[in-house]
């Protein structure tokens, strides 16, 4: 998301600039809309699904890997419950995450909307100043000489006590989501950095799923289990190839048996009452029997291959995701205190009026900081429904 603007855009602009960065209707962004994108939101839940999805009992977890010992310190199931379990947490913390989403998108849209009205109201009251009046009912135009000329009186000095008021409202507001997106990136930070390992937000340091899952893995590859594994599914497809064909040979003897076109003394050793026939079967359960055994052990040590295998990918593929709405996030901090600065400047710069010359060109400005706000509140709108929309998608074709 490192697309620069363009530089006809001034800071005014900013907010408008960000916004439609972040719902993909900036120029050159390929990056779909949303904080996290609807794909994004997709796949999270589906992790999420499937990590809640995990056993957390001993039993559940034994009859999960369908083997109660292994000898291997690490890959016993008590080993793999704990893992489990730290899995199932972590899935389970992204609702909060979630519902900040939404309620960031909602909060964002709110400011907005009070950004505008409470610039508006400024504008208003300024307006309506005793100094304005004296301003509007001068016949023709004044020279900034003039306008400069033109001093507050003690009824001007209540009123800019009261704009002041407002405009100190809106930086208490404006800090609020500051620290509310603030907030939500850190939550955001923190879901990644439990999987991927790092110093969290509170300053703890957390060893990452991620790392944690890698350790089993390559424990089962260093004690052979993976090429145990795969030496077994060989020896399944081998064992029943051989039953395919004892099958066929059987049904081969099945059939010269109930045959009517058989001589009275065909041999018995070509029927199914023939020792050709009963060593097929007797040769036949025997392989079954072997590869239903080995079956039961793969499928145990494959489950957790197969477990393992998974979350590593699907860790990867969500610290990517984490790391798009974290850049999102950066740049809508950004906004926050760009219009920060620029109410704390406007603060500033209003303390030191006295005259009719810099009044109205503080209320220019003034507007120029607020106008771009009012496509904000339309474009924040935007998002939460691209969020509600991902959410949709996904319990219709994924829940």
């Amino acid at each position: 998301m490192s697309v620069v603007l363009k530089d006809s855009e001034s800071s005014n602009d900013l907010p408008k600039a960000v916004l439609h960065l972040i719902s993909g209707e900036y120029p050159g962004v390929a990056r779909s809309a949303g904080v996290f994108t609807k794909e994004d939101v997709i796949k999270i839940k589906q992790y999420v699904k499937k990590g809640l999805s995990l056993p957390s009992e001993l039993p559940e977890v034994e009859s999960y890997l369908k083997y109660t010992r292994l000898d291997i310190p690490g890959l016993e199931p008590s080993d793999i419950q704990v893992l489990f379990k730290k899995i199932r947490i972590h899935a389970a913390s992204w609702d909060a995450v979630e519902n900040k989403i939404i309620q960031q998108s909602i909060d964002l849209s709110s400011a907005a909307k009070n950004i505008v009205s409470s610039g508006g109201e400024i504008i208003s009251v300024i307006k309506e100043m005793p100094i304005m009046d004296r301003v509007r009912t001068t016949l023709g135009q004044r020279s900034k000489d003039e306008l400069e000329g033109i001093r507050y009186t003690s009824d001007d000095g209540e009123v800019a006590s009261a704009v002041t008021e407002i405009i100190e409202l809106m930086k208490a507001d404006i800090k609020r989501q500051q620290g509310a997106t603030k907030e939500l990136k850190d939550r955001i930070s923190n879901f990644k950095i439990e999987l991927a390992g790092g110093e969290l937000s509170t300053g703890k340091r957390a060893f990452g799923l991620q790392s944690e899952v890698k350790a089993k893995y390559d424990l089962m590859e260093r004690n052979s289990l993976l090429e145990s594994i795969a030496s077994s599914k060989e020896a399944i497809r081998t064992k029943k190839d051989r039953i395919t064909q004892l099958d066929k040979d059987y049904d081969y003897y099945v059939g010269m048996s109930f045959s009517g076109g058989l001589p009275i003394f065909w041999p018995i050793s070509g029927s199914i009452f023939g020792p050709k026939a009963e060593a097929a079967r007797k040769e036949r359960n025997a392989l079954k029997s072997e590869v239903d055994e080995l079956e039961l052990s793969v499928s145990g040590k494959e489950g957790l291959q197969s477990a393992m295998e998974s979350s590593l990918s699907n860790f990867g593929d969500i610290g990517i995701r984490m790391a798009g709405a974290e850049a999102a996030l950066n740049i809508l901090n950004t906004m926050w205190q760009t219009i920060l600065s620029k109410i704390d400047a406007s603060a500033e710069q209003f303390a030191r009026i006295n005259d009719a010359l810099r009044l109205t060109s503080f209320v220019a400005e003034f507007a120029m900081v607020i106008d771009p706000w009012r496509d904000v509140k339309n474009t924040a709108g935007e998002l939460v429904a691209v969020f509600n929309e991902a959410l949709e998608e996904y319990k219709k074709n994924f829940n």
